[in-house]
């Protein structure tokens, strides 16, 4: 049953793929959006909840409770190869709705990147942090730029989690100074993403003062 269900779910992202195109928006898209939304918030949950069991050593299927999630025997369970099939099939819908110029698509699109990141983060992150700046260093393109800030919003505590993306790091002096345009006191939604994404990385970062670590070189040195 399973690999008919993966052929129908692949027939109807294929179906759908050209209505998350950003010139073919509609009254579709807020539909389209949500199906998406849902669609990864739930598979990443699964994912999680099957994951945690798995390490935990429960084998056998967890009835469901008011304290206790579902989760299916190991045999129904999805593998890494299955998670990253899925993952595959959804991240070009993802793609094209960052680019949307529907506002609620963009968003879904970002919280549905930020799932597809947290479960598989070698497939995900690299792909989606160069297409962010991609979009962020190209002009004459504003709802890219909205898009991109937001996306980059969302995905922090992914790409910046060293258990995740043990090389995160380097993409966030790039993607700081790509952000900086963002401030514009006329758009304030861009704005807001711009101190979402700023705020959201110095949060998840360990700073300390310059003379402080210039003092722990200088200790170093006399050792």
């Amino acid at each position: 049953a399973r690999p008919q269900a993966m052929a129908y779910l692949r027939k109807l992202i294929n179906l759908v793929l050209n209505f998350f195109h950003p010139s073919n928006g509609g009254k579709w898209s807020s539909y389209l959006a949500s199906f998406l939304g849902h669609f990864t918030a739930f598979l990443a949950n699964r994912v999680a909840l099957e994951r945690s069991a798995t390490r935990a050593g429960v084998m056998t299927r967890v009835i469901g409770s008011n304290c206790t999630k579902p989760v299916p025997e190991i045999e129904h369970r999805l593998n890494d190869e299955l998670v990253d099939e899925l993952v595959d099939m959804v991240l070009p819908l993802v793609q094209l709705g960052l680019h949307a110029k529907s506002g609620y698509m963009t968003v879904q699109s970002a919280a549905s990147a930020r799932d597809l990141a947290a479960i598989a983060p070698g497939k995900v992150v690299d792909v989606l942090l160069v297409s962010a700046t991609e979009a962020l260093t190209s002009v004459g393109t504003p709802h890219r730029t909205s898009a991109a800030l937001k996306m980059l919003a969302t995905l922090t505590p992914v790409f910046l989690d060293p258990q995740l993306v043990p090389n995160g790091l380097i993409y966030l002096p790039e993607a700081l100074e790509l952000t900086l345009p963002g401030i514009d006191p006329n758009d304030p939604s861009k704005t807001e993403a711009t101190f979402r994404f700023i705020a959201g990385a110095s949060a998840r970062l360990q700073l300390q003062k310059l003379d402080a670590i210039q003092s722990n070189e200088e200790g170093t040195a006399d050792a």
